[in-house]
């Protein structure tokens, strides 16, 4: 059973989904502030820790940035395995958008959840286009990211203890590639999702990766 939350305080999986309702209605509020200059790995306030990726990606032609927020039980507990919650930004952001906001911050420092937050490029919608070249965000998501993720951390690497969702553009993301990969994500939730996109012909840069809308 696939979970879809619409505008939803919460897309977590099930067995999680009380210990993190708050947080969840704080990230959306980390939207609206700007960016700020790229993090490096660093200590965070409550002890979360940041880390910084870059990862090579065929799919892009290039490396690909993403923000990765550990809990401060990360360090304390090297036995323990944690949820991930892949947090897809909006049309004007990047991947440090969502880290923007304190109170995601003094939230995560209570939470036993990994947040990973990929770089989704400037009015990529989170899918490979069709023409226009390198820009396959949904391949280096799927099979490039969440590899790297489950590799290089110490994730819950299955179905159960992953959860996706984003605002905007990254709403999108998150309900497609939730309905197309369904046995990656338990859980995906959309904050103001942009989800039909022929109501939206030549506005928000879909034009340039999908074409013109064809009519007739």
């Amino acid at each position: 059973t696939m979970h879809i939350h619409l505008s939803s305080p919460w897309f977590a999986p099930r067995a999680v989904v009380a210990r993190y309702r708050c947080a969840i209605l704080l990230l959306a509020a980390a939207c609206l502030l700007p960016a700020a200059e790229p993090p490096s790995p660093q200590a965070l306030p409550g002890g979360v820790v940041a880390v910084e990726l870059a990862i090579e990606s065929k799919a892009m032609g290039g490396s690909m940035p993403a923000l990765v927020l550990l809990p401060p039980s990360y360090a304390q507990r090297p036995a323990a395995r944690y949820p991930v919650l892949y947090l897809l930004h909006c049309a004007g952001g990047d991947y440090r958008m969502w880290a923007q906001g304190k109170g995601l911050i003094r939230e995560l420092a209570s939470r036993e959840l990994i947040v990973v937050c990929p770089e989704g490029t400037p009015q990529g919608w989170y899918l490979d286009s069709p023409i226009r070249p390198r820009s396959a965000v949904e391949t280096h998501l799927i099979r490039e990211l969440i590899p790297r993720i489950d590799r290089d951390f110490r994730t819950l690497a299955a179905r159960s203890g992953r959860a996706i969702g984003g605002f905007s553009m990254g709403g999108h993301g998150a309900i497609t590639l939730a309905a197309k990969h369904p046995d990656l994500f338990a859980s995906a939730g959309s904050f103001g999702g942009i989800l039909d996109l022929p109501r939206w012909p030549g506005q928000w840069g879909l034009d340039a990766v999908l074409g013109p809308l064809a009519t007739g």
